[in-house]
């Protein structure tokens, strides 16, 4: 299994961005994404959701992956 941070950096590099420029679609500090990314904090559900939009990813899969995660 895939951490959140492990699955939004592979969905960011898939879709060629860099986390400047998801941190700029965002509108916070890259510094704040890298975090996301690298699981020192989880994004509050409504960011999440707008990065779903942005790296288009299926927030139901999303959600389902993290609770197998939570789980184990």
């Amino acid at each position: 299994m895939s951490t959140l941070g492990e699955i939004l950096k592979r969905a960011r590099k898939d879709a060629g961005l860099q986390q400047k420029q998801v941190a700029q679609y965002l509108h916070i500090h890259r510094t704040t994404y890298t975090k996301y990314e690298t699981d020192v904090t989880q994004p509050p559900l409504c960011v999440l959701w707008k990065i779903t939009q942005l790296l288009e990813l299926d927030p139901a899969w999303l959600l389902r992956e993290i609770s197998q995660e939570d789980a184990e």
